[in-house]
């Protein structure tokens, strides 16, 4: 409610101004001074009253005030690194701002008759003047210092498009240059210019992609060139958005105009500014903001889509104008504009252009929303980027304090366009348009005090004439406020409810019904009234019932639907619902409770009314009798499934009464036995299995393996092949019974064979999207069995309908990920992978997959996956990576998503396996150098471990190659990876046995790899290590000890850091001594020691540590050790 009153109202906008402040960016000495002032102002106007000052001009001036400093300080100081180096290029713009705030401050200061200082003098005015610019001189040295370190951390991150390298180098070189001097043109040089400008655009794109709420895939214009409404140069055009249910919505989409030239930089930074001001705004009579995106690069605003405005509704379609609203319409629309204002004003917010084209309708009158408000300034009230709709005379609408200078923008301008739209709503024309008097004329008229005229017809109706004058009031004080006007406006509201309103919601809900999508939130207002008929039983029972429904059916997935939700269940719904259930006879009414009950115990908000309705009201008893004593009433059994799926979401509590104790499983089974030729009881029947398993593990035997619901879930998907939403809710619970649950695996997909049923689905519903995820879902869950996994891939071969859903939706990242994930699950068997690639050829559209979706995290995760399974076959392998050469597309994933670590590990995985093929490794290492994307995975994740085993695995095979052991030891130094990977997880076996796997690789037969491996890296030092840490791994001690080997190997050098500097001979005694009956650990054992006495200092320390008589003892353990025979020989001295 906007209950402020004057003085109440001006003291919050001086809190705000103080709270806005507390976030500055540049010229900090001058904001704090200013915040100072503005706190002491509030805290004086805590002590005053509305008598005490003129409010409205007080509001006049801090609304200036705020307008001036919000671009620069609050939401858009906090935005991010990008945002706050725009600021720092802006100081001087700011500086300007805060001291014209300074003015209107003292303006203030002087209204409130309070002798503050905006800054603290201290000596004479000189000396004032010399403090003041000694402090700008240090804000400037400052806001230059933040703005280099601010301008290196973006580029250190590489966070823009363009490198700031020049502007930095031109602010270090010139200390005291005037940014906007250089961008205006007057001083440097024109490419100082450009490099400024480019700069300033590049931060700009990266606040937008930072704003950014929805991603691109899910917002795209439908019609370009089907313009909705256009302003100075802002442009409104017809879209879609796909929610996260994959279902689209039509909604209104605002752009910059395009014009054949790039956006200017101060119009794109006011498309920022309105998506942050209308963000958090919610209200049933204000346009909803859906979020922002970025659509070929540039910003847009995604919005409600409205059928009309009151402007099309009176001038466009003028002639139907009068039939079009009746009085009690025109009340309503009114009511509805009245009460968004009220929201707006209790939010602090003026609209500053409110007129027909800015008041939204759906085509039946039933919505009634307002746009474009609170975002222009005081000179752009009517061309700036807010207007969603081009009109012709906005100054009609402007209260005569904003016609004149200086504009006072208050609430109370607000209200004076109430009373001209009102006006217009009453007598179906323009204000003023009898003389069609130029801009300039009608102000001159409104300031005189000049008002449309009030005909005789309306004028008969005194309280609408005196509210429309009481409106336009030349003194903004004798108006009244917004909640003035909703009270007088209800209080004049017919008893009977507008019958528009009725039908215009059950009109709107039909049409989406019917597949239009775009509804408008219903009136709150109609909720009310239609649950306060429940409670006081007055009206017609069937018609309320009916209403409700409809109305909480449109808001399903809507927006605004908690919130209605939360006002019917706040009133008592629950109360009435149950005594209607408690004494009704009649199956029919029954059947329209559960209906209301499934979709009012819906959403996020409807949490705690699920609990109470089960564990306080004991709907649940309820619902199990209607189920047993009407068990032929189709439309009730529907009904009462679905009143289950509502209360059984997101509860283990309800579901544990529902399912265990109340057991309304079987009631579920015989309703669906019953009425197996209806679509809606097996649909709802399905949906409810689903949510009741979905939590409890015990629900799932009883419903999978006491009640064996598997039977009617297969016969439901039988006798409904053709019903889309069968088959969804069908596969929905099959995937709920089987997930981590080992029996119910068996029964479906061995004993009861949905596998069948589930491939017939993705057959005959192949380009229903919803479908084919919920069915790879399914197959997924399913084939996690070993013999479900077998049935499928080879007596079935799903895998035709999954890539037949790949090829139908190839723009669908979510399917294209659930398709990748159940082949993963089903290339979990050798026989299967086989058949998948070399039959099927499935690679080829995992390859498409990945192309098509670059960006989508999701997707490239499972595909790498997914080809790190199928390689785990030799012909396969040999297939993926010399004819696909899918390394390509997972080294592109890997760059792309550098930061996600599970991906970069599963990318890993799948090199890995395509490494295991000597031509792999060429076109892996050489042709597509994936060398570089391990490294930087390696780098970017040194704690994860799955990334670090496998990278080091990759490494391990692609260094068998002898040009592959240049790129990686010698170009791209992988040996420092390897080394930190070490180091860093010393306690992973399977890190270390990779690692040492590679180190060998790397060393081996390479001169320049060892010198870099033993002297530059002294690997050997984590080598040793490992050794220590993992003595009783034999797997370890093998790949340590060939690792040795490979490094001391003809190294001279190298056998004196490792034996002499290191004492590895330690490590190996005692891994033999460990190991003395493992032959492959004593082979490489030996054949490091012998490597190492090759040198006569190294000999003599390990005969000292006692490795001559070990490699004795090994030589009589295994006499057809030849390694062990050449040692004992060099320890012997037959061998030089």
């Amino acid at each position: 409610m906007d209950t402020f009153s004057g003085a109440a109202l001006v003291l919050q906008l001086a809190r705000d101004g103080a709270s806005l402040l507390e976030d500055a960016v540049a010229c900090k000495r001058k904001t704090a001074h200013l915040k100072t002032v503005l706190e002491r102002l509030a805290s004086h106007l805590e002590q005053l009253h509305d008598a005490d000052i003129d409010a409205t001009q007080l509001e006049a001036e801090l609304r200036d005030l705020l307008d001036l400093l919000k671009p620069y300080f609050g939401d858009n100081a906090r935005r991010g690194l990008a945002a706050k180096a725009r600021l720092l290029l802006q100081a001087k713009a700011i500086r300007q701002a805060l001291t014209e705030a300074e003015h209107h401050l003292q303006t203030c200061l002087q209204l409130c008759q309070l002798d503050l200082q905006l800054h603290q003098l201290s000596g004479t005015q000189q000396d004032h003047e010399d403090e003041a610019l000694a402090e700008e001189a240090k804000d400037d040295e400052d806001a230059r210092n933040d703005l280099i370190h601010v301008l290196e951390m973006l580029q250190e991150r590489q966070l823009l498009d363009n490198d700031p390298e020049e502007v930095i180098s031109l602010l270090q070189e010139n200390p005291d240059i005037d940014i906007d001097a250089v961008l205006e043109g007057q001083i440097g040089s024109r490419s100082n210019r450009q490099a400024l400008e480019r700069l300033t655009l590049s931060l700009l794109h990266a606040e937008e992609l930072e704003a950014a709420s929805l991603s691109s895939d899910r917002v795209f214009i439908k019609a370009p060139l089907q313009v909705l409404g256009e302003g100075h140069f802002g442009q409104v055009v017809l879209g879609v958005f796909r929610r996260d249910d994959e279902s689209e919505v039509e909604t209104a989409i605002k752009r910059a105009k395009p014009n054949g030239r790039r956006m200017q930089l101060h119009e794109q930074q006011a498309l920022m500014r309105e998506a942050a001001s209308w963000r958090g705004l919610e209200h049933a009579n204000i346009v909803c903001l859906l979020g922002t995106c970025i659509i070929e690069n540039s910003f847009h605003l995604v919005m409600d889509k409205c059928d009309m405005s009151l402007e099309n509704l009176l001038f466009m379609f003028k002639a139907d104008a009068a039939s079009s609203m009746n009085p009690d319409d025109q009340k309503a629309v009114l009511r509805g504009v009245a009460r968004g204002l009220e929201y707006l004003h209790s939010n602090l917010i003026v609209h500053r252009d409110l007129k027909p084209s800015n008041i939204l309708l759906s085509r039946d009158l039933g919505l009634v929303k307002l746009a474009n408000y609170g975002h222009a300034t005081q000179d752009e009230a009517s061309n700036s980027i807010a207007d969603t709709v081009s009109s012709v005379g906005t100054s009609a609408y402007m209260a005569p304090e904003v016609l004149q200078a200086p504009a006072r923008w208050t609430t109370r301008a607000d209200i004076y366009a109430f009373g001209i739209v009102m006006w217009e709503v009453y007598h179906g024309k323009s204000p003023f348009e009898e003389n069609a008097p130029s801009v300039s004329d009608l102000e001159t008229r409104v300031l005189n005090g000049e008002r449309p005229v009030i005909t005789d017809d309306i004028g008969s109706h005194l309280w609408i004439a005196s509210l429309m004058e009481r409106c336009w009031k030349h003194d903004p004080q004798d108006r009244p406020r917004a909640s003035d006007i909703l009270r007088t406006l209800e209080g004049r509201t017919n008893s009977r409810r507008s019958t528009r309103l009725i039908r215009g919601l059950v009109s709107v809900f039909s049409r989406s019904r019917g597949g239009r999508n775009g509804v408008e939130d219903p009136s709150i207002e109609l909720v009310q009234g239609l649950i306060r008929e429940l409670s006081e039983e007055t009206g017609n029972l069937t018609r309320t019932l009916d209403t409700l429904s409809d109305v909480f059916e449109q808001e399903y997935d809507a927006k605004n639907g908690d919130t209605l939700r939360a006002k019917a269940l706040s009133r008592g719904i629950l109360v009435s619902i149950k005594r209607i259930l408690e004494h009704s006879t009649d199956p029919g009414i029954l059947a329209k409770v559960f209906w209301v009950l499934r979709f009012v115990l819906s959403g996020s908000s409807g949490a705690s009314f699920r609990a109470a309705a089960i564990q306080e009201h004991g709907l649940g008893s309820i619902a199990i009798e209607m189920f047993q004593a009407f068990r032929d009433h189709e439309d009730l059994q529907a009904a009462a499934c679905g009143f289950v799926i509502a209360a059984s979401y997101g509860s283990s509590r309800n579901c544990e009464i529902l399912g265990q104790e109340l057991q309304v499983g079987k009631e579920i089974v015989a309703a669906m036995r019953a009425h197996r030729p209806s679509e809606s009881v097996q649909t709802h029947a399905c949906r409810a299995v689903s949510n009741l398993v979905a939590l409890s593990d015990c629900n799932q035997a009883i419903l999978g393996q006491e009640l064996n619901v598997g039977n009617e879930i297969v016969a439901a998907m039988r006798e409904h092949l053709t019903n889309e939403s069968v088959q969804i809710n069908a596969c929905a619970a099959l995937w709920n019974l089987a997930v981590f649950n080992d029996r119910n695996m068996v029964i479906l997909g061995q004993e009861l064979g949905v596998g069948r049923e589930i491939t017939a689905a993705m057959r005959e519903h192949t380009t229903n999207e919803a479908v084919q995820v919920t069915a790879c879902s399914t197959l997924a869950c399913l084939a996690v069995n070993d013999r479900n996994c077998v049935i499928f891939g080879q007596e079935l071969k799903v895998g035709k309908e999954i890539t037949a859903a790949m090829r139908a939706h190839p723009g669908s990242g979510t399917l294209q990920e659930k398709a990748c994930s159940a082949l993963g699950c089903i290339a979990a068997n050798d026989s299967n992978r086989a058949v998948l690639v070399q039959e099927l050829k499935v690679s080829e559209d995992i390859v498409a997959a990945m192309r098509e979706h670059r960006e989508n995290a999701a997707v490239q995760n499972v595909a790498c996956l997914l080809l790190g399974c199928l390689a785990d076959n030799n012909l396969n392998c040999a297939i993926l990576g010399q004819e696909l050469k899918v390394g390509k597309e997972i080294a592109a994933a890997m760059r792309e998503h550098p930061t996600h670590e599970i991906l970069q590990a599963n990318a890993c995985a799948a090199l890995l396996n395509l490494a295991d093929n000597d031509q792999n490794c060429v076109i892996l290492g050489q042709e597509l150098n994936v060398g570089k994307e391990i490294v930087a995975a390696m780098r970017a994740h040194p704690q994860g471990e799955g990334v670090q085993e496998k990278a080091c695995g990759v490494l391990w095979c692609l260094a068998a190659n002898d040009r592959n052991k240049i790129i990686l030891g010698q170009e791209l130094r992988v040996g420092t990876d390897i080394a930190a990977a070490m180091r860093e997880h010393l306690t992973n076996e399977s890190i270390q046995i990779n690692a040492c796997a590679a180190l060998q690789n790397l060393a081996a037969q390479n001169i320049r790899n060892k010198v870099i491996l033993g002297q530059e890296l002294r690997v050997g030092t984590e080598i040793a290590a490992a050794m220590r840490e993992h003595l009783v791994s034999e797997s370890v001690q093998i790949y340590a000890c060939a690792a040795l080997w490979s490094l001391a190997a003809n190294n001279d050098r190298n056998c004196v850091i490792l034996g002499q500097e290191l004492e590895v001979g330690k490590e190996i005694l005692a891994v033999m001594r460990t190991h003395s009956r493992s032959e492959k650990v004593q082979e490489k054992a030996c054949g490091v020691l012998s490597s190492l006495a090759s040198n006569a200092s190294v000999k003599a320390m390990l005969q000292e540590q006692g490795a001559e008589e070990a490699v004795q003892r090994t030589c009589e353990r295994f006499p057809s050790l030849s390694v062990a025979r050449d040692a004992n020989a060099r320890f012997r001295g037959s061998v030089s």
